[in-house]
């Protein structure tokens, strides 16, 4: 998979398999971040990609990972 980051700037051709965020300027904030992980959880934590999620990969054990500066 394509890094989402290159050189400080959006990989816009990246995109998660996880949570589908495509990366831009909007999840440059902490406010950005959060307002869309906020949607994603609230839509259930759909995965973008299906077939890409571990079998031993469990949402809530995901999200004790997220940085506290970024919660």
């Amino acid at each position: 998979m394509e890094p989402f980051w290159e050189q400080g700037w959006p990989n816009e051709g990246a995109i998660c398999p996880c949570c589908g965020n495509e990366p831009s300027m909007g999840d440059v904030s902490v406010m950005g971040i959060r307002d869309y992980r906020g949607y994603w959880l609230g839509q259930g934590a759909p995965w973008r990609s299906p077939s890409s999620r571990p079998k031993d990969w469990d949402l809530l054990e995901q999200v004790t990972h997220i940085p506290a500066e970024w919660r």
